[in-house]
């Protein structure tokens, strides 16, 4: 599942392209799928935002796996 902010970009990216800018384009889908692809987990899931111990974190959907700050913190 894409962020909201993903989901823009290639929105916008699309429109870019019917327009005939074909750059524009791939620059908007290249930032879409960077913010997609940190947005995963290293076992290529989903991560939902939660808090753990008062720090806003992210749980992987699929291996259970939380994550601060882009470092594993422990696994649920």
């Amino acid at each position: 599942m894409m962020t909201g902010k993903a989901l823009e970009y290639c929105a916008r990216g699309i429109v870019q392209y019917l327009d005939g800018n074909v750059n524009k384009f791939k620059q908007l889908v290249s930032r879409a799928m960077k913010i997609h692809d940190d947005a995963l987990c290293e076992c290529g899931e989903s991560l939902v935002q939660c808090r753990y111990e008062g720090k806003r974190a992210e749980l992987c959907t699929g291996c259970g796996k939380l994550w601060i700050n882009g470092e594993m913190v422990r696994k649920c």
